[in-house]
């Protein structure tokens, strides 16, 4: 018995939107059941967060953290995005280096889940040196330890050929082709960086989403939506 084409035509072409109905029912219903982060979650036992920076928000994150510019004192309950200001816990940071630290976390987020982190020791320390290799106690990555091998870490990162790449974590450098790290906060569009300094908003929270170092170029990074700062501190008993 020969089934006439336009119904086996028909067919195929009811199965396809089935597919696609069902593809597009199983995307709303994963997106639905997860819940965005709130703040009180991840601060608790241990942490506080004194820093969130929005991506895309247009606002310079170096100058955020430094100088408190344009940044808000009031934590959000939420990684909800917003694209609103960055906050930054004015008070805390005025008083880093008379506060006993413990460890300080650096970490990317979604709405969702955490993507990368490092934690370092905080003893000691300032509101920019805790962010150096010789302080890294854990991080996500494999090679990301306090006896590995870079040609930058720090929170002022790079500024030279007319890049501006903060919050820096980056193994060697050798041409845009051959740039390798593990974090890069790419604050504005300098448009004489490399390919992968180039995005459509700015800032741009860069991590490499293999468990190692990442060639930048090769494009096997992911961009946040959050970068967050918390700060541990020894707790007194009385």
């Amino acid at each position: 018995m020969c089934i006439p084409y336009f119904i086996v035509r028909m067919a195929r072409e009811y199965a396809n939107l089935f597919c696609f109905i069902l593809f597009f029912a199983i995307v709303q219903y994963s997106n639905s059941a997860q819940s965005v982060l709130r703040t009180k979650d991840l601060e608790e036992k241990r942490w506080r967060m004194v820093f969130l920076a929005n991506s895309g928000n247009n606002q310079n994150v170096y100058d955020a953290w430094v100088k408190g510019t344009g940044t808000t004192s009031v934590k959000p309950a939420t990684l909800q995005r917003t694209h609103g200001p960055h906050y930054r816990d004015d008070t805390f940071l005025s008083a880093w280096t008379r506060t006993d630290i413990v460890s300080v976390k650096f970490a990317f987020y979604d709405q969702y889940r955490e993507l990368a982190h490092v934690i370092f020791g905080g003893k000691g320390t300032d509101a920019i040196n805790w962010f150096e290799p010789e302080q890294v106690l854990s991080s996500s990555y494999s090679d990301l330890t306090r006896h590995g091998t870079y040609n930058l870490f720090s929170i002022a990162g790079e500024g030279r050929w007319d890049v501006d790449r903060r919050f820096y974590i980056n193994r060697n450098y050798g041409g845009c082709d051959n740039d390798a790290g593990h974090f890069a906060v790419t604050d504005t569009n300098t448009k004489t960086g490399c390919a992968w300094d180039i995005h459509p908003v700015y800032p741009q929270f860069l991590y490499s989403k293999i468990n190692s170092v990442t060639v930048w170029d090769r494009r096997l990074f992911g961009r946040a939506d959050f970068m967050a700062i918390f700060v541990e501190t020894k707790r007194r008993r009385y």
